[in-house]
């Protein structure tokens, strides 16, 4: 029985799938593939795709990621990067300190950039890491790069990350202060 249309059909080797009866159907498969996936299809799916960027680890970072990793890791004490301990989810550089998990996202996070990997599937992964990310009890630190390295870029965002910390001790110290009145 077709995965996609329904209707029984007889498997033919080099014709079709064992899965899906014409080219009419495959084509509606491919551009909606997740919609006939099985749940734990979708699960190994992602499992698999973890693995992979661990994997790669090193080779997948831009030379901006890497260079403001090194500012975090002169700057601050306990920081990490590229660690899939959310859950197999990982951040670009994890500041253990502020429980800070910072994203370096370049345009594939924001564009179609090649066909083999779809747009919606990597936002869609990033929503479900910013939760794990959450569950931790870790805020999610989004920066956009859409350019080539550029050490001014660095160093802007390596600012805005001091004012952003300053910011949440100044909440924190504040709360701690309500808290003993």
């Amino acid at each position: 029985i077709c995965i996609v249309c329904k209707k029984p059909f007889i498997y033919k080797k080099g014709e079709n799938t064992k899965k899906i009866c014409s080219d009419e159907c495959r084509k509606e498969y491919l551009k909606n593939r997740s919609d006939y996936m099985t749940k734990e299809g979708k699960q190994k799916i992602s499992i698999n795709a973890r693995k992979v960027v661990e994997k790669l680890g090193e080779l997948k970072r831009s030379k901006n990621e890497k260079k403001f990793c090194e500012l975090c890791e002169k700057y601050f004490n306990n920081v990490e990067h590229n660690k899939p301990i959310f859950n197999g989810w990982d951040a670009d550089i994890i500041i253990h300190d502020y429980k800070i998990a910072i994203l370096w996202n370049g345009a594939w996070h924001y564009k179609q950039i090649s066909k083999s990997s779809s747009l919606a599937q990597i936002q869609n992964r990033d929503v479900i890491k910013m939760n794990e990310i959450k569950k931790y009890g870790y805020i999610p630190y989004i920066i956009k790069d859409m350019g080539r390295y550029n050490e001014e870029k660095i160093t802007y965002e390596f600012e805005k990350l001091k004012i952003f910390i300053n910011e949440i001790n100044k909440e924190l110290n504040l709360e701690r202060i309500s808290n003993l009145s």
